[in-house]
């Protein structure tokens, strides 16, 4: 079976869809898909269609609609959550992908002290949901992780009380995060720190929440190893 190129699009009604963006002109120009080849298209709130390139034009496509499929959310009480202080936009650009195809639920990424504001300009803000999209198009996930974004350390401590079970990476720590298993339901939320790490008062308002500490093995971990490994060991359930 040929591999099937996976577009953005939109489900309006049964067996209605409509591509996103600039999704034409990729399939158009970059791709070049002509009349009779096949594609998928999904929204990435579950629904996936199966479809063909019926005509083209210089600037537009028009597609049939051949079947569709829906799967169901994630069970909420089963996310996989990580949380990263706002590292190098670029270090992030690379990070996300692997995250993606990891299967990671929702990413948060929060401020920490010090921290240059523009890391989280607008601009950076957009291009990463350009390439978590981009990923899951790729990796052909149903429903797409979340990119949620904290305006500072103490709204992410405050937010990240919905979640049953809260880990902090720790190099020092003596739990390995490959040999934990939450004790009961509920999702899984992992905090890594930036590059210099967490500040003083920030392990302290960490602690004081209860978060966990885990490391990976015996070693500094860069944040962005951190993170990828982390995504692989957080438990499937």
């Amino acid at each position: 079976m040929s591999h099937l190129y996976r577009f953005q699009g939109l489900r309006s009604a049964p067996m209605s869809w409509t591509l996103a963006g600039d999704e034409q002109h990729h399939l158009l120009k970059v791709l070049r898909l002509t009349p009779g080849d096949g594609l998928e298209i999904a929204d990435g709130l579950g629904w996936v269609a199966d479809a063909i390139v019926a005509s083209t034009s210089k600037h537009e496509v028009w597609l049939t609609i051949r079947s569709e499929s829906y799967t169901p959310k994630p069970d909420g009480s089963k996310l996989r959550v990580l949380a990263l202080g706002a590292l190098k936009p670029q270090t992030v650009d690379e990070l996300l992908p692997p995250l993606v195809e990891l299967g990671i639920d929702r990413i948060i990424v929060y401020p920490f002290e010090g921290m240059d504001t523009s890391r989280l300009g607008s601009k950076v803000q957009e291009r990463w949901e350009r390439i978590v999209t981009s990923a899951c198009k790729q990796c052909k996930r149903a429903w797409w992780p979340e990119l949620v974004w904290m305006p500072s350390f103490s709204a992410f401590l405050e937010a990240s009380q919905v979640y049953n079970h809260r880990l902090v990476l720790d190099p020092t720590a003596d739990q390995l995060l490959a040999e934990w298993r939450p004790g009961g339901n509920g999702a899984v939320m992992a905090a890594i720190g930036p590059e210099k790490g967490f500040a003083p008062q920030e392990w302290q308002a960490l602690r004081s929440l209860d978060f966990i500490p885990v490391r990976i093995g015996g070693h500094v971990l860069r944040a962005v190893t951190a993170a990828m490994a982390t995504a692989a060991l957080l438990p499937q359930r």
